[in-house]
């Protein structure tokens, strides 16, 4: 028996309906059934269980109406799984938002859609409609299921209100009352967080007990249905008890364990690494880590956007194909809609073995897409290589990017030419400025003239020095003159500006962002080997020097990229005696880490 508190929250069915809906319906043996001893009359649900309202989807909910319905042929009335209604719009109000009517609208989607509207968890409302109709699991329905489906407005002693007859009125009005319990708490029978006088059956000669209602919830659930399961109705938990049994409660809640509750959603998929430079035929396990730990399905299905650049199997192993970038996702098996996703890009890389020593070396900026920069080196057969960066600052393989070099200051100015690729500048012997467009660390494309008469000019690739998001240079004259040549972004660049004198006898370093202003930095040795930097303004000068460093003659440095991709930028330091090339990793305002030797013979 399942009687109401109030005239307008519903009224009871059989109790020989309710138990053939537990007990008796074809597939309904519950997976993990419910316990009696598991049976809290003080907490039913948590708060959590009666107000998600993202638990299931449309889609989920149909999914779960066909498999418990299965069995189900149309009586006077479709099956639930197969029922549609049309719906009326409601206007928002101080407990339900605004629900747009539509026409034939599934039994999933008006689920759904009240959910949302109301905050109620569809699987409340599902578990509602299975112990006050037994609508889920019917086998042969009739129209009167659908009139009275969740008992609301429907009291024991009276007939049911007209305005709240049909399947939408029910499921909206019964999640909308629960809103109503929560707003108004004082105004009800049963509250929580205090002791509560329940009963287990109508008639006061069957006794009650004290409650102790821990939670909104479970009051809400009380003030639905007034009653409590006594020992005989806990003791035969799918069956009748006693004459003084009642079974509303008890029936919602082991509906909820058998199932829901005992379902752990999946809530979160992290992926490792977040990002792949690869090269064409490499393979890299993407290691997926799915929360939480104990999800009930933690199965995963991968795709890949663009199989033609990287391909990924069913356990997550990616495979490069072809240059170009693609998303490899990660989505959640149990239907929840989780996801997460790593970005590929694939180079072109041509591996090989450089022909050592270098002849000279110098940083440039990310060519691979990976958000780290690149080590650009000349080898001893004039050939150019590039290291790609790694997150330990050492080098892992070269890709050959191309022949010819002997003799050319070769630079790594960043994408010159707004193509989303960085290119490499190179300063020929006879004074000519060139620039050989990037192609995601393959062997570069066809060399332009940009420039010309840079004979006895050293030249800085600083990135960008006046904000305007394009890649400028610096250039210091035979006579120490220090100028800024503004990118135009095509390659070409403004007239140049004279920033600074006296750096004659210098030699000077692009250095990224030293201090993390937003703004490029430079760093200089002057000719007794003191480090200093000067960082950028924004405008192409400098701020006054702070010295960062000293004992750096009889070494050659390399500077101006973040190596390791932790948005600080590092440097290379390579000792004219040993020929070790080190590693110092930047720690941000022009300090760096003790060196670490990353490769010899350089």
């Amino acid at each position: 028996m399942r009687p109401r508190a109030s005239r307008w929250v519903g009224a009871a069915v059989g109790v020989s309906l309710v138990l053939a809906a537990l007990a008796g319906s074809p597939g309904l043996t519950p997976a993990h059934a419910a316990v009696a001893a598991d049976w809290d009359a003080g907490m039913i649900i948590t708060d959590t269980a009666l107000y998600d309202a993202t638990s299931m989807t449309p889609a989920q909910i149909q999914t779960f109406l066909d498999s418990k319905g299965a069995a189900c042929q149309p009586g006077t009335a479709a099956c639930l799984k197969d029922y549609r209604v049309t719906t009326t719009t409601r206007a928002a109000d101080a407990y339900c938002g605004p629900y747009e009517g539509a026409a034939d609208e599934s039994a999933a989607q008006v689920i759904a859609k009240v959910g949302t509207a109301c905050g109620i968890n569809p699987q409340v409302l599902l578990a509602l409609l299975q112990k006050e109709s037994s609508l889920v699991t019917m086998t042969k329905p009739g129209t009167g299921s659908y009139q009275t489906a969740t008992g609301f407005g429907c009291p024991d002693n009276a007939g049911c209100a007209a305005q709240y007859l049909g399947f939408f009125n029910q499921v909206y009005w019964a999640a909308r009352q629960f809103k109503v319990y929560a707003a108004s708490p004082a105004s009800f029978t049963f509250k929580a967080q205090a002791w509560n006088t329940v009963a287990y059956n109508p008639s006061p000669a069957c006794g009650s007990s004290s409650v102790y209602i821990q939670n909104q919830a479970t009051a809400s659930l009380y003030n639905y249905t007034p009653y409590q399961p006594n020992q005989a109705a806990l003791g035969n938990l799918y069956g009748l008890g006693d004459a003084c049994s009642a079974y509303g409660n008890r029936n919602f809640w082991t509906l909820m364990v058998d199932w829901f509750l005992d379902v752990v959603p999946v809530t979160g998929i992290t992926l490792s690494p977040e990002s792949l430079a690869l090269d064409a035929g490499d393979v890299v396990q993407v290691v997926a880590i799915v929360e939480p730990a104990n999800a009930s399905d933690r199965a995963l299905t991968w795709t890949s956007d663009d199989s033609s650049v990287a391909t990924v199997s069913t356990a997550g192993r990616v495979t490069a194909v072809s240059v170009g970038t693609a998303t490899i996702t990660a989505t959640a098996h149990d239907g929840t809609g989780r996801t997460a996703s790593v970005t590929v890009i694939v180079s072109g890389c041509v591996r090989g073995t450089p022909a050592l020593p270098m002849s000279r070396f110098t940083l440039g900026a990310d060519m691979t897409g990976d958000g780290r920069g690149e080590t650009l080196a000349v080898d001893a057969a004039g050939t150019l290589w590039a290291y790609p960066g790694t997150a330990t600052g050492a080098f892992d393989h070269a890709c050959r990017l191309g022949d010819g070099f002997a003799g050319i200051q070769v630079f790594g100015p960043g994408d010159m030419n707004s193509d989303g690729k960085a290119d490499v500048f190179g300063i020929t012997p006879d004074g000519n400025l060139w620039m050989y467009p990037g192609t995601w660390a393959a062997p570069l494309a066809g060399r332009t003239q940009v420039g010309s008469g840079w004979t006895g000019w050293t030249l800085v690739p600083a990135g960008d020095l006046n904000g305007d998001k394009k890649a400028d240079l610096l250039g210091i004259n035979v006579r120490g003159d220090l100028y800024m040549f503004a990118g135009k972004g095509t390659g070409w660049f403004l007239p140049r500006v004279q920033v600074g004198s006296g750096w004659s006898g210098w030699s000077l370093y692009a250095a990224g962002d030293l201090n993390a202003d937003g703004r490029a930095d430079i760093l200089g040795i002057n000719a007794r080997g003191d480090l200093y930097q000067y960082t950028g303004k924004g405008t192409g000068r400098f701020n006054a020097r702070q010295q960062a460093g000293w004992g750096w003659l009889g070494n050659v440095l390399a500077a101006g990229a973040d190596l390791n991709g932790d948005g600080l930028a590092d440097i290379l330091g390579r000792n004219d005696t040993s020929r070790i090339l080190y590693y110092y990793q930047g720690t941000g305002n022009a300090h760096f880490a003790r060196k670490v030797p990353i490769a010899t013979d350089w």
